[in-house]
């Protein structure tokens, strides 16, 4: 791999969503600068010689990535062939689930990325992870860098029969050197990701890691149990843990405390996006004069309640409440049904219950997919009288004008988390001599 002469080595972690791709910059210690961009935003193409258009000019960074990505060969001489190089027509024949789902439409010499749910490519993974290492760069200012790199995966990509296979898949799409011009901008970027500095990690274990590193779990019934309790409670215990994203729901176990990678599942027709698409139908039948709901005012009307209207906003939570507990009652019936018998789980011994990720979100005074899952399983008469535990996840609601974690950042603020861990590790090594 040709060498990139430069002192900027920066640690970045990208989580790759089906609608948004989180990248977190975690090159200065204790500090994480967050970064999104949205699918429909980025677009790749052939051309060098773009006409830039006037409405792209006052958009945010992260919304001008009409990218150019020439991948380097040994020689340092650039790839001739289409789009991203060398690697596209290796790319173009294969698939496999590995986090995001988006499909692209070609016109032309250019391509376009469409949202698509249940189709997952390799190229869109490697495209989005390659645009935030651009982001990260223009938002630090520097045009050259060597790149430590750690992405998310679903678990079924991470059992104990795959995982190799998949880290290999991974870095042999993404290692190497690069060379990125953004065809809006006139800027250009050079990096480099090699083997050592490439870390693939699985998105629940990262996510569990953040909430118990932040004491974000409570118990929904006691108030006052603490962080030692919690942790005790997590380590001599069987928990359910079902992180709901847009285009996969992950469901897993951790007994005694410990990750059990072979009852690791993914539904993919079960997700955040189906939730969303249950949320704008509900709302469309409480208010059959409204048209189809888009996507954007669903998301909002399960965050608040509201949907905005005009110069007024309409009370959507009734709606809401029953588009959550319909969602809640499918997956339920499927984990029941499907993931405890072909995993052989004794449900029986299940604990506790935790819910996570973007499908998790509900407006106040109405129950969300917890809660409905939770009543679900205290119903079965396989349980006595106390049960299956709820444990919540307790984070701040964010703004806009103070941007606070939520339960869409836990997998990548773990994955960052990781950075830090490292560099206290590196910093106890005493120098040999």
């Amino acid at each position: 791999m040709p060498d990139i002469m430069t002192e900027n080595m920066l640690k970045i972690a990208v989580d790759v969503g089906s609608s948004e791709n989180r990248t977190l910059d975690c090159t200065d210690f204790g500090q994480k600068n967050k970064l999104v961009n949205s699918n429909d935003y980025i677009r790749v193409s052939e051309e060098t010689n773009y006409q830039r258009e006037i409405k792209y000019e006052k958009l945010p960074f992260s919304e001008k990535l009409h990218l150019k990505i020439t991948k380097l060969h040994e020689d340092g001489k650039e790839c001739t062939n289409e789009v991203a190089n060398k690697i596209i027509n290796e790319l173009k024949e294969q698939s496999f689930l590995i986090g995001a789902a988006t499909k692209f439409d070609r016109s032309g010499k250019s391509e376009k990325m469409l949202s698509q749910q249940f189709k997952h490519q390799q190229f869109p993974y490697y495209l989005n992870v390659i645009a935030g290492i651009t982001m990260v760069m223009n938002e630090r200012g520097v045009t050259t860098a060597q790149i430590k790199l750690k992405t998310l995966f679903p678990p079924n990509e991470l059992t104990p029969n795959n995982a190799p296979e998949t880290e290999e898949i991974a870095k042999g799409v993404l290692c190497g050197t690069y060379k990125v011009t953004n065809l809006l901008t006139g800027q250009m970027f050079e990096f480099s990701i090699v083997d050592k500095d490439y870390e693939v990690l699985e998105e629940m274990k990262m996510a569990l890691a953040r909430l118990l590193s932040t004491e974000a779990i409570k118990l929904d019934d006691d108030d006052d149990v603490d962080a030692e309790q919690m942790e005790e409670i997590i380590n001599e215990n069987t928990l359910l843990f079902i992180d709901i994203g847009n285009s996969t729901t992950n469901v897993s176990i951790f007994e005694d405390g410990k990750y059990q990678p072979k009852s690791n599942e993914t539904f993919t027709q079960l997700n955040g996006n189906v939730l969303l698409q249950y949320v704008g139908n509900s709302i469309k039948q409480a208010f059959t004069t409204l048209p189809e709901i888009n996507t954007k005012d669903s998301i909002k009307a399960l965050e608040t309640g509201k949907m905005k209207i005009g110069r007024g906003k309409k009370d959507v939570t009734e709606a809401v409440q029953q588009a959550i507990t319909k969602f809640s009652s499918e997956l339920y019936n499927k984990i029941r049904t499907d993931y405890f018998t072909n995993k052989g789980i004794a449900s029986y011994n299940i604990a506790y219950l935790l819910v996570s990720g973007g499908g998790s979100v509900a407006p106040e005074n109405v129950d969300n997919t917890a809660r409905e899952l939770h009543r679900l399983f205290q119903n079965e008469e396989t349980f006595d009288e106390e049960g299956i535990g709820l444990l919540i996840v307790d984070i701040d609601r964010g703004n806009e004008e103070n941007p606070e974690e939520s339960v869409r950042d836990l997998n990548v603020n773990g994955a960052g988390d990781f950075f830090d861990l490292e560099y206290i590790e590196e910093a106890e090594v005493e120098p040999q001599g």
